[in-house]
């Protein structure tokens, strides 16, 4: 019997393994996003959460769950209702806010 000598895999091979990886995880995501509702559905389920929150903590928590639709969201609002959750928001909140569109900060996070 021979001894068995452990070779290393070579660069290709570890090459290999990671674009299968890769794709393994694309087609997860691919999946996953399918699974999703539609952007347009999220949109104005957001929307509807900002109408009806009575608080900064009811805001925060839309906001957080549905973050990559926020934007749009906003823009599916009345001014009124917009002004309406602005008044919502906290004077540090409206700081840093000022502070991001004067360009002093580029971004904030809330912990």
């Amino acid at each position: 019997m021979l001894p068995q000598v452990e070779t290393s895999p070579t660069e290709s091979e570890k090459t290999i393994e990671v674009n299968s990886r890769l794709k393994q995880n694309e087609q997860t995501s691919t999946s996953n996003a399918t699974e999703r509702q539609p952007v347009g559905e999220e949109v104005l389920m957001l929307a509807e959460k900002l109408k009806s929150a009575t608080s900064y903590y009811q805001i925060r928590i839309a906001i957080y769950r549905h973050l990559a639709v926020k934007n749009e969201a906003w823009k599916q609002l009345s001014p009124e209702e917009q002004l309406r959750i602005s008044r919502l928001l906290p004077q540090e909140i409206l700081s840093l806010k000022t502070a991001r569109e004067s360009g002093l900060m580029i971004d904030y996070y809330e912990l």
